[in-house]
């Protein structure tokens, strides 16, 4: 075999060779681009799944927040309904109290005058009962032959600062000298504290009073 014919088999080798080579190379790149689009869609969805991860937990952490805000609404209502029942039971008892304190003190007689003091010192407080019953307060000495009735008690509470309340009272009453027959009607108005803690009426202080 001459020369030419070992040239001719050495190309067609090589020949042979290269286009082996070339598509093994297509293959491989074929196969390197299936697997770089199955990362992208992995990727893609992963991707999608965290966003869809992040929307839930988004909507289960707004969910947990809605139902605190529904706890703390009803434990709210069940804490005004104890704080108003117990306001409800405080305001009852000062008006009680105030009751007591102004029929005591305005409806009395010559001979019952001297009584009062029976009648309201456990709704006074002990500097009350002093101011009006104690012995260096002559102008409560006797009532100078007058007699009195209570005729109408309106009391209106005020706004709660502590544990001191606050009312206004209006209070109409009659009173006669014993040597008349006749009634003269009047009326006073008064601002009231009271210490809902010693459940006494601190301080009575006259703002009008009026007689006819």
């Amino acid at each position: 075999m001459d020369n030419m014919s070992w040239k001719k088999i050495l190309f067609c080798f090589m020949c042979f060779i290269s286009v082996g080579s070339l598509a093994w190379g297509v293959d491989e790149f074929h196969e390197i681009k299936k697997i770089e689009n199955h990362y992208l869609k992995l990727k893609d969805q992963y991707a999608k799944l965290d966003q869809k991860r992040a929307h839930l937990n988004g909507e289960l952490i707004d969910a947990k927040e809605k139902k605190q805000e529904a706890l703390d609404s009803a434990q709210t209502v069940v804490n005004n309904s104890a704080n108003n029942k117990e306001q409800q039971s405080i305001n009852i008892k000062m008006k009680q109290d105030i009751h007591t304190a102004f029929k005591g003190l305005y409806n009395y007689t010559p001979d019952t005058f001297n009584k009062r003091a029976d009648v309201v010192k456990n709704v006074l407080s002990d500097k009350l009962n002093q101011q009006y019953f104690g012995n260096s307060n002559a102008k409560y000495g006797d009532s100078s032959n007058v007699s009195s009735r209570l005729e109408q008690l309106d009391i209106y509470t005020k706004t709660v600062q502590g544990s001191k309340l606050q009312a206004m009272v209006n209070v109409n009453y009659s009173s006669k000298y014993d040597s008349s027959d006749s009634w003269n009607d009047g009326q006073s108005m008064y601002k009231v504290t009271y210490d809902s803690q010693a459940k006494k009426i601190e301080k009575i202080q006259q703002i009008y009073n009026k007689t006819e």
